[in-house]
Order: C-alpha cells, then structure tokens, then sequence
C-alpha cells in the first residue's frame, strides 16, 4: 500500500532501508481528553505498523525518549520497549522531582538508557535496568583531516563548523 500522498501521514524512504514514518500537522497529538488522547496514540501505532505492509520484521520495538509518549505503552503492541533520556525534560531552573509520567515510562520500559551520571543519580533507581550510555563523538573520523569538498571553497575563512543538534 501506498500511503505516501495522504494528507495525514506521509513515509519516506531512505537509501538505507529505513522508512520515516510521519504524521501531518494535520492529524496533531493529542494530550486531552485522555480518552482522545489514547485513541489518536492507538491510530498512530497501528497506521505506522499499517505502513511496514508485509515486511518480515521479527520483533516489534517501541523506543521512546519524552516522558508525554508514556500513554504509547499502553496502546501499541510491541515486543520490547526502551526510553532514553538524554535531558533533564522539566527543563526547570530550580531542581523538580520527576513528574508522574516520566516515572511511569521508567518503570515500565524494558530497558533505560540515560546519558549523564547526574541523570543517573536522578532517574536511575526506578529501573534495574538502566545503563548510562554517555554522549560521545567517534574521534577519528572528526579528527582526520580530509580534502576541502567543493561545496564550501567559496566560503572566507575562518570558518566554524559544528555537528550536532542545537535547540
């Protein structure tokens, strides 16, 4: 089936064999009424499995990284579940306790996979399976110097680079 040209959703495939699957703003997640809330998470979940059409995957994995995805573990169907946490999601200036969510998807998951020690200290005890996996960049290949591509030979120097994500 193809599903590309709908206004709701749209997936898009990659030379690597992955298929992003995206919904439109057209179909926004829901957070209230709860009841709306986990019938627009049930659709999502099944319109995306809908979406892998008859591909031979073995085991179903639900990875999650944002405490609000929580109601996700409870309508979709999935083999294993993962929650990383990569940030303090309060993005408070003062210290919070966790809020309910984010200690239910904890709880809950199979697996946790937290990036700092100081998130650790925090979040770290719910789960017994909880591994800090930090953040890290494969030196070698940023450290090698490698010929100038075409695309930048027209921009003066000096020049800054970054890779990575800024919000």
């Amino acid at each position: 089936l193809d599903y590309s040209f709908s206004p709701w959703f749209r997936n898009e495939p990659h030379d690597n064999g992955l298929v992003e699957h995206t919904f439109s703003s057209l179909f926004p997640k829901l957070y209230r009424p709860v009841f709306a809330a986990n019938l627009t998470d049930r659709f999502r979940m099944n319109r995306a499995r809908t979406a892998l059409g008859g591909r031979p995957i073995r085991k179903w994995i639900l990875y999650l990284w944002r405490p609000h995805f929580v109601s996700v573990l409870d309508n979709a169907r999935y083999d294993a579940s993962f929650y990383h946490i990569d940030d303090e999601y309060s993005f408070s200036a003062t210290e919070k306790s966790l809020c309910d969510r984010e200690t239910a998807i904890i709880k809950r998951v199979n697996e946790v996979f937290i990036t700092s020690r100081a998130l650790i200290q925090k979040k770290g005890h719910f789960n017994p399976n909880t591994t800090q996996i930090p953040n890290g960049v494969d030196y070698a290949t940023y450290s090698n110097p490698l010929p100038e591509p075409d695309e930048i030979k027209n921009i003066p120097h000096p020049r800054i680079g970054y890779v990575g994500y800024i919000k």
